[in-house]
C-alpha cells in the first residue's frame, strides 16, 4: 500500500489544523487580555465609584458638621448678646449704686459736721450754764 496519496492530502488539513491551531490561541490569548484590560477597567471603575461615594459621605458629613457647627456658633452668639446686655445692666445698677453711695458719703460727713458743731454747742451751753450757777446769787 501507498501512503503518499494518503499523505499528500493530508497535508492540506495538517496545515489547515496547525493554522487553526495557531489562530485559535492567538484568539484565546487576545480574549485572555481583553478579559484581563475588561477587569482592569471594571476595578478601576469600582475604585472609582468607591472614591466618589466616599467623597459623596464625606461632603455630607463635612455639611453636617458645618449645620451644627454654625448652629453652635449662632447660640454663642446670642450668648455673647445676652451677656453684654447683663454686663450693661450691671454696669448701670452699679453706677447708680456708685452715685447713691457717694451722696450718702456727703450727707453723712455733712451729720458728722453738723453733729460736731451741735456737740460744740451743747458743751459751749453747759459751759456757760455752769458759770451761771456758780456766779450766781448765793
Amino acid at each position: 500500500m501507498n501512503w503518499a496519496p494518503f499523505l499528500l492530502a493530508a497535508i492540506p488539513g495538517l496545515v489547515a489544523g496547525f493554522f487553526a491551531y495557531r489562530s485559535s490561541t492567538r484568539v484565546s490569548r487576545i480574549s485572555a487580555e481583553a478579559a484581563a484590560n475588561i477587569a482592569a477597567t471594571n476595578a478601576a471603575v469600582e475604585r472609582q465609584r468607591l472614591d466618589t461615594e466616599r467623597s459623596k459621605i464625606d461632603a455630607e458629613a463635612y455639611d453636617r458638621a458645618k449645620a451644627i457647627y454654625e448652629a453652635v456658633l449662632l447660640q454663642l452668639e446670642k450668648q455673647i448678646e445676652r451677656l453684654q446686655k447683663q454686663v450693661d445692666r450691671v454696669e448701670d445698677q452699679l453706677s447708680r449704686e456708685q452715685n447713691t453711695s457717694s451722696s450718702l458719703r456727703t450727707e453723712i460727713l455733712n451729720l458728722k459736721d453738723e453733729m460736731t458743731g451741735l456737740t460744740h454747742s451743747v458743751t459751749s451751753l453747759r459751759e456757760g450754764s455752769e458759770d451761771h450757777t456758780e456766779g450766781g446769787p448765793a
